[in-house]
């Protein structure tokens, strides 16, 4: 079967990739709410605060 570049071959493709990122968004999801938790995002800003000001960062 052939489905060349149809809409179906193309929302195959798209549901075929959202297939293979699930995990990942689940590992970032995972992650972002145990740094929230545990209150790591505060300590690691402090550390990263001097590069972010050395990279013009700002903000605003």
């Amino acid at each position: 079967m052939n489905l060349g570049s149809t809409p179906v071959a193309s929302m195959v493709r798209a549901v075929e990739f959202w297939i293979s990122v699930f995990p990942f968004t689940v590992i970032g999801m995972l992650l972002a709410s145990i740094v929230i938790e545990f209150g790591i995002f505060d300590r690691l800003f402090q550390i990263m605060k001097p590069i972010l000001n050395k990279a013009h960062f700002t903000p605003h």
